[in-house]
Order: C-alpha cells, then sequence, then structure tokens
C-alpha cells in the first residue's frame, strides 16, 4: 500500500502496473483513465480499479491550485515494480520504485505501513478498519479477484447519508426536435 500525493496540476506519465490495483481517494480531486475506458473525475471516498493488463492513459490532479491525496493498494508479486512506464512503441523495461518515498517527477509515493505508523490519518484508519472487519487474510495474501471483492464491499458497507432530491421529467419542442430532461433539485 501507498499513499500518492498530487501537487496542483501535476501529471503522471503513461503507465502499468501489472498488478491488481485499488486507488482510495482522500483529498482533493483526481482524474483517471484506462485504456479503452472513459475518464473519470475521483473525489474524496470514491475509488478506482485498474485491471493487471490495463494501461493507466490519464493520471493527474483534477485541481490547479489544490492537492490531492489518495491511497493505492497493489496486489501484485513479491518484488514486483510499483510501476513500469509504457511508450509508444508498447512498453519499456521495468522500473523498480524504492519502496520508501519514491518520487516519479512530481509525485511522491510513500509506503505505509498502518499498524506501525501513528500517524497515518483518521480516514485511513476508517478505510482499514473496514477492509480487516471480516478477520479473513491480510489483503495482500489474498488473489486478484479475492481483494476486488474485499474493497467493493468495505466501500459498500460505509452509510452515504444523502440530501432528499426532488426529480422532475420534462420534455422540451424547439424547432420540430424533442429533447427530455430529468431535473433533480434539492428538496
Amino acid at each position: 500500500m501507498i499513499k500518492v500525493d498530487y501537487p496542483p496540476g501535476s501529471v503522471d506519465p503513461v503507465h502499468r502496473h501489472n498488478a491488481s490495483t485499488f486507488v482510495y481517494v482522500l483529498e482533493g480531486s483526481i482524474v483517471m483513465q484506462m485504456e479503452g475506458g472513459e475518464k473519470v473525475t475521483l473525489h474524496p471516498g470514491q475509488t478506482f480499479y485498474e485491471d493487471p493488463n490495463g494501461v493507466h492513459l490519464v493520471g493527474r490532479n483534477a485541481g490547479d491550485t489544490t492537492p490531492a491525496k489518495f491511497l493505492v493498494f497493489l496486489v501484485k508479486d513479491k518484488g514486483a515494480p510499483i510501476l513500469v512506464p509504457v511508450t509508444k512503441e508498447g512498453g519499456a523495461p521495468p522500473v523498480s520504485l524504492p519502496a520508501q518515498n519514491a518520487d516519479l517527477h512530481h509525485t511522491k509515493t510513500t509506503t505505509l505501513n498502518p499498524a506501525q505508523n501513528p500517524k497515518v490519518e483518521h480516514r485511513v484508519h476508517e478505510f482499514l478498519k473496514a477492509l480487516n472487519s471480516g478477520g479473513g487474510k491480510p489483503i495482500e495474501a489474498l488473489t486478484p479477484a479475492e481483494a476486488r471483492k474485499v474493497l467493493v464491499d468495505a466501500q459498500a458497507s460505509v452509510p452515504l447519508h444523502l440530501p432528499a432530491c426532488d426529480d422532475e421529467e420534462k420534455t422540451i419542442t424547439q424547432d420540430g426536435l424533442e429533447v427530455s430532461l430529468t431535473i433533480v433539485r434539492p428538496a
């Protein structure tokens, strides 16, 4: 598990992890896109999954003035590199980043062992508590499919309280064209 700090405006190079990769946003907003997938903007509490065979095309801080922080859980072979840069030719030899305080140009990554680090943020503790509440094997000992299920279940276990809202269906006709709208507003 690593924590990534994105300064304002930072952008990652195209890469892959050769691992099942789970991202959990702590602060700020980040933009992610995998090859063949849609670009998504993630906010605190949201997650993103990277397939072991996938190429990560877009990874950047969505803010130009605010930093972003997120956790990355990598389910990979022991000793395997954290990431592998991808070039237009289709690949490059793996670049093994040091386990502690790796610096990928602008992005600071720090390996975390929350059990031994009293400075881990409370939100990280809450997330890890939910992850470990099942009493099963540690996440690093699970298969990618098992780890994915644990993370999906952990996210689903956190209550989400949304304010009440009113929704209304409306059709607008202009110049012979009809547009159907769903209008959602606070109650």
